[in-house]
């Protein structure tokens, strides 16, 4: 009879790693014990805290017979405590949650309906970022076409390029059947504390007999600065290596090909490596510790074996790997800060030609806002308004499904110009032309159909482009706007810091990106664009800016000081000299000679 009055059989099992979390754990379990779907399981697994965390998961446990708590008398790390969580599931699906974060209330009903119509073993979701508050910081669509039953044939040619598109982060998006885990006896390596997400994840979708997304965000990734990911490992040598040694070797037993390891090899040399860096900067052994990271074997592997070129490595990480094999600790600390720094959508494939105007008694700049329309973009059009000035939008086609009123008013504001940014904020380069084309297609007739206008101007997501893409452009009759000033509000978040960047650094002919879903941004912008006129800018369209732009051409801004350019490359060129002799030498070995320790 007992049996009987107990919980019903859960259909998923939410497994939460806590590690004093007290501070948002309310808030998270919260989140997972009101879903609409009723018949779940929570296993959080209490990984030694010594805060208040282990009392609240007592007290939840009480009122809740679906709460499970086990609990570690060591700190294991999340691997373990995810293991753990596993061990001692029930459901048909799992899903992983972490401690500080929370999902919307019909997450995993969404996607159990997901996995269960289309047949999948795996159906993931969009994630964004929220800060302290909430507020949202930046989103995320699973990097696969939504709405489709993705085969092994499909999803193995898909992991050869895995880590470029970030197909393998954030176990979080995702529900598992647990059949496919115990099947193939899946687990998180417990030897790697960073990254064993994307090495789980690897071998469950290398596995998965059908794999499926959904393009609404329903996870909510809370970054803080307390949060696992922003602090040093006492090894970060030793966790890289493992993670290398555990996707290499899964990759040369399942008979990847070489695509797939000098994918990882870009992925360790722009992302795991610089970032381990940073997270060094405050280790008291970090000398030791940065010197270990740059004489990895994985590292002398991607600099070796393979030539430079065919690795398409930034030439700031070849500055980082020559600086520490000069043993210039202090340079490499410096230059690992500047990249961590630098948005990631200032990076793009190609250089491109700038446009130039005849100069005018009064400098102009354009202001440009990329993502939206969202919930702040009303009231920065009535900021805009108020202040009397122009500015330019480039919308993803996602927020104009979301959004579609204010869309209309963007149409019909005064001073505003409108601009493709595609449809699901995908990175073109790693698409196919037909995919390409359907990205900048199928956004201007989204934004024809909701505005009635033809947009001329777009902007490819991270201004990533390359030939294949100004192509597609030109077929689709639109110009490439891409920008000389980030205003870095994507990363920062914060409304003083964006108002300084711009404010202080911007020059005549500048094209500045902002976010118009950003909270933060759109406080920033009464007191940036008053700030700017103070300095005496026009504030202009991107169009009255650059004047006309041929379709499929590629604009970032204007050279209309020449002296002022010529003479800040002089200054470049004499530094670049100076330092020359200290690192050229060690690029030189580092390109073309096997590495020695």
């Amino acid at each position: 009879m007992a049996e009987a009055d107990g919980p019903p059989t859960p259909l998923v099992s939410v497994i939460i790693p806590v590690h004093n979390a007290a501070a948002y754990l309310q808030q998270c379990l919260d989140s997972v014990l009101n879903q609409t779907l009723r018949e779940i399981e929570v296993i959080a697994v209490d990984d030694a805290s010594t805060d208040a965390s282990p009392t609240l998961l007592a007290e939840i446990q009480a009122r809740d017979d679906r709460v499970r708590v086990v609990t570690f008398r060591s700190n294991q790390g999340v691997s373990s405590a995810r293991n753990a969580g596993l061990a001692a599931a029930h459901g048909e699906f799992v899903a992983f949650v972490d401690a500080d974060d929370y999902i919307e209330q019909s997450m995993y009903q969404t996607m159990l309906m997901a996995a269960r119509s289309l047949d999948c073993e795996v159906v993931s979701c969009g994630i964004d970022a929220v800060d302290r508050s909430g507020s949202q910081i930046s989103w995320s669509a699973f990097p696969l076409p939504p709405g489709i039953r993705h085969d092994p044939v499909d999803m193995h040619e898909h992991l050869h390029h895995a880590f470029d598109v970030r197909l393998l982060w954030y176990p979080v998006r995702s529900l598992y059947r647990r059949d496919l885990i115990t099947q193939h006896r899946l687990v998180f390596d417990e030897g790697v504390r960073k990254g064993e997400d994307s090495l789980f994840n690897l071998k469950v979708l290398h596995f998965a007999d059908g794999v499926c997304c959904i393009p609404d965000v329903m996870y909510h990734y809370r970054q803080h600065p307390a949060s696992a990911t922003a602090r040093p490992l006492a090894s970060e040598s030793e966790n890289l290596a493992n993670l290398a040694k555990g996707v290499l070797g899964f990759f040369a037993e399942h008979g990847y090909d070489e695509r797939a390891r000098r994918d990882f090899y870009r992925h360790v040399l722009r992302s795991d490596l610089p970032t381990a860096l940073v997270r060094l900067d405050t280790h008291p052994d970090r000398k030791r510790q940065i010197r270990e990271l740059t004489h990895l074997a994985v590292v002398r592997d991607a600099f070796c074996d393979q030539p430079l070129r065919d690795l398409h490595v930034p030439g700031s990480v070849l500055v980082l790997l020559a600086a520490a094999r000069a043993r210039m600790v202090g340079v490499l600390t410096v230059a690992v800060r500047a990249r961590a720094m630098k948005s990631p959508r200032s990076q793009s494939t190609r250089r491109t030609p700038m446009a130039r105007r005849a100069q005018t008694d009064r400098p102009r700049v354009a202001l440009t806002f990329d993502d939206g329309p969202g919930e702040g973009t009303d009231l920065l059009l009535s900021i805009l308004a108020d202040e009397g000035v122009s500015a330019t939008f480039f919308v993803v086609g996602e927020s104009v499904a979301r959004f579609p009123e204010v869309m209309v008013r963007l149409a019909n504001s005064e001073g505003v110009e409108m601009g493709s940014h595609t449809s699901s904020h995908a990175d073109l380069t790693k698409a196919s032309p037909e995919a390409i084309a359907r990205e900048i297609g199928d956004n201007a007739d989204l934004i024809r159909r909701v505005s009635g206008l033809q947009v001329r101007l777009f902007r490819p997501p991270w201004g990533r482009h390359n030939e294949t893409v100004d192509a597609a452009a030109h077929a689709a009759g639109q110009s490439l706007i891409l920008y000389t000033l980030d205003s870095g509000d994507w990363s920062h978040h914060s409304t003083g810091e964006t108002v300084r960047r711009v404010a202080e650094t911007a020059a005549d002919g500048d094209i500045i990106l902002l976010h118009d879903t950003l909270p933060s941004t759109i406080e920033a912008s009464r007191p940036l664009i008053q700030a700017l006129k103070a300095r005496g800018f026009e504030l202009v369209t991107v169009t009255g800016l650059l004047g006309p732009t041929l379709p499929g051409h590629s604009y970032d801004g204007l050279v209309v000081r020449r002296v002022r350019v010529v003479r800040w490359w002089r200054r470049q060129v004499g530094i670049f000299l100076i330092r020359a002799r200290r690192v050229l030498g060690a690029i030189r070995r580092i390109a073309g000679q096997p590495w020695r320790s």
